[in-house]
């Protein structure tokens, strides 16, 4: 399971990459009321600061997607990075095995 951190804004809303605006509001929406200092749902689970960090990715995550020369761009980011790390694992998996062989 990936730290908060780690997760793409779709991760952070919990919706899928071809999700409509209309899902993408709604998504946004459901996380203010979860993240809410006054939640039932978190109120025990998160520091002050911690719920501030959530809340602003979760704004950031919605201002991106919203918005779509901005969706465009962050798509073509996250799949340049994933492009990135399958050559890095490729790459890995290569040194490993070229590690084992000369054993």
């Amino acid at each position: 399971m990936k730290n908060f951190e780690e997760l793409n804004f779709y991760e952070i809303l919990e919706i899928s990459v071809d999700a409509s605006p209309f899902k993408i509001k709604r998504a946004y929406k459901n996380a203010l009321e979860v993240y809410d200092k006054d939640s039932l749902l978190t109120y025990t689970l998160f520091s002050d600061e911690e719920r501030v960090d959530i809340l602003k990715r979760n704004e950031n995550a919605y201002n991106t997607l919203i918005d779509k020369t901005k969706r465009t761009a962050y798509d073509a980011s996250l799949t340049e990075r994933e492009e990135r790390e399958r050559g890095r694992a490729k790459i890995s998996g290569r040194e490993l095995f070229r590690c084992d062989s000369a054993v």
